[in-house]
């Protein structure tokens, strides 16, 4: 699922 990894890589920027 892309909706899943574009979330996913949102978190990621958050916690960056």
């Amino acid at each position: 699922v892309r909706e899943f990894e574009e979330e996913k890589q949102r978190l990621a920027s958050r916690i960056q």
